[in-house]
């Protein structure tokens, strides 16, 4: 089948229709909302849309459909998979109703699940700081109830270190890329990977942050996108976080947005610490390991988006124009600090 385009809201609502025809029950169903876009993600397309005719209450209700970056497409029924065992487990999040992981059905893999009715804990964040800033310790204190899940039975890969997973993926995409430029930095992370290889493995989000933690009128939180959730040591899922807050790419567009920028990136960080310290304790010299191999993560991303636009890795054709000037400079200066100790 020849891909859609998920920019266009009319290539998607067509072939969307058309695959869930195919569904059990949904042979009659048609849009009672149409798709429409749903934030501004920068490795995915999202669209929410809502169905009329559907027998089952579950396809009945708001729906999203999610179209995952290349990269972690064929990770779609696994992320699905991890979405059902943390409901399971009582942590909120929305529920999965179909997946395409082969994108035999739309040209391209697709997660359909249910629509969380809130908004991001960022949204949120941007439009009153001081209102939101309230919701930075519950998202620590769900964090830190994902980390004390019992893990028996998720579908995640457990086998050896979790450092040493990440290491296999960064040296084929180094080599397939030609990111030699970054092999110093792989060496060390390497070399120094005894830091944290006697790990206790708990469940990690792998990409918590005000983004993709949702808040509905009355504060329950849903976690949302877990692409690249996986098994290790909690404290690669703080510095997940604190690497994303610091380092993620934002252009202010007023001097407002510029102060919030700068300011209400280190409230965040302060707040969300002490906040986490207060459920789990933190070791500052795994952090420190964790937080230096989170930024290589950014390093190899930003090389390939260079290497090969938003295609190395997006499927928005704008995302290497996402990264300002200087910035793998930045990262690259972050890197070494983490790794001087």
């Amino acid at each position: 089948m020849t891909a859609i385009d998920p920019a266009r809201a009319a290539d998607v609502g067509q072939a969307l229709l058309t695959f869930l025809r195919k569904q059990p029950g949904n042979e009659r169903v048609s849009f009672a909302e149409e798709p429409s876009a749903v934030g501004d993600g920068w490795e995915t397309y999202i669209y929410g849309f809502r169905l009329d005719g559907a027998p089952d209450a579950a396809w009945s209700a708001p729906l999203i459909v999610r179209f995952p970056s290349n990269e972690l497409a064929w990770r779609a029924e696994q992320e699905a998979a991890v979405q059902r065992f943390a409901a399971e487990r009582g942590i909120r999040t929305p529920l999965p109703l179909a997946v395409d992981a082969e994108g035999a059905a739309l040209g391209l893999p697709c997660v359909i699940m249910e629509r969380f009715g809130g908004r991001t804990v960022l949204d949120l964040l941007s439009e009153n700081p001081l209102a939101g800033r309230k919701l930075i310790p519950p998202m620590a204190e769900l964090q830190a109830t994902l980390h004390r899940l019992p893990i028996e039975g998720c579908p995640l890969p457990s086998d050896g270190t979790l450092a040493d997973r990440q290491f296999e993926g960064f040296r084929a995409r180094i080599e397939y890329f030609g990111l030699s430029g970054l092999s110093a930095a792989l060496e060390w992370l390497e070399a120094n990977a005894s830091r944290v290889s006697d790990e206790e493995a708990v469940l990690c989000h792998g990409d918590f942050h005000p983004n993709n933690v949702m808040a509905s009128d009355d504060g329950e939180l849903c976690l949302i996108d877990w692409a690249r959730s996986a098994l290790g040591d909690r404290h690669h899922d703080i510095a997940a976080t604190l690497t994303i807050m610091r380092a993620a790419p934002i252009v202010p567009r007023n001097f407002i947005e510029g102060l919030l920028d700068r300011f209400g990136r280190r409230m965040f960080i302060r707040r969300y610490l002490g906040a986490y310290r207060k459920e789990l304790p933190i070791d500052k010299a795994r952090l420190r390991y964790w937080e230096a191999l989170e930024t290589f993560e950014w390093m190899v991303r930003v090389g390939m988006t260079e290497k090969l636009g938003g295609a190395a890795y997006l499927h928005r054709a704008d995302g290497a124009m996402r990264f300002p000037p200087g910035y793998v400079e930045r990262l690259r200066k972050m890197f070494w600090q983490y790794a001087k100790g």
